[in-house]
């Protein structure tokens, strides 16, 4: 589930004031979690994020859905660690 970068499609004329944010949800568990369980919680996942009730609940939230595959969720992960941790590190903010 992505809030958008540019312009939300439930706020179209919202000016966005030349900023633009992210921000993402999703699951995770442990490191060692076979892949098996892995596959079979992200079609799970994709399947209930294109269900009329859950699809309709997110978009009346304003958000996007996308879904994805656990790749690409760790890929987004891993880029938003590197972008924010000079940050965190200067504010000496504790990453969990």
């Amino acid at each position: 589930v992505v809030a958008p970068v540019s312009r939300s499609r439930s706020t179209p004329r919202r000016s966005t004031y030349g900023m633009s944010f992210h921000a993402a949800g999703g699951f995770v568990t442990a490191a060692k979690s076979p892949r098996a369980v892995i596959a079979r919680l992200n079609d799970g996942v994709n399947r209930a994020l294109q269900t009329p009730d859950v699809r309709g609940r997110l978009e009346q939230l304003g958000l996007e859905i996308e879904g994805g595959t656990p790749e690409k969720f760790g890929a987004l992960i891993k880029s938003e660690v590197q972008r924010l941790g000079p940050l965190v590190r200067a504010r000496t903010l504790q990453i969990e």
